[in-house]
């Protein structure tokens, strides 16, 4: 019998990261946030985000190449707050968001 050969699951070409920008000027002025877009988000992270983890978000950003200012930035935000730069950083990205019936 054979020995069960290895798959490596090697990308052929490194990821291109493509960043977004936007700003929240009620919590941060004109200071400009440059993030990865989120279509680009790895399903790791999402499954982490899906757990309550926001570390997942974290990791993407940092493995995106985000710099710890902007980092530490998001890291302050209450829920609120992140609640709006989720929206921003999704408008940015391209998503259309449902609007509220209230």
């Amino acid at each position: 019998m054979a020995a069960k050969k290895t798959k490596k699951f090697v990308r052929k070409t490194e990821k291109k990261i493509e960043m977004v920008s936007f700003t929240l000027p009620e919590i941060y002025g004109d200071a400009e946030f440059v993030l990865p877009d989120t279509d680009q988000m790895p399903i790791k992270a999402q499954r982490m985000i899906r757990r309550n983890d926001a570390n997942g978000i974290i990791e993407f950003l940092q493995d995106a190449g985000v710099d710890a200012e902007t980092i530490d930035a998001i890291d302050a935000l209450d829920a609120a707050e992140f609640v709006e730069l989720s929206k921003a950083w999704g408008e940015a990205s391209g998503i259309d968001l449902p609007k509220s019936r209230a």
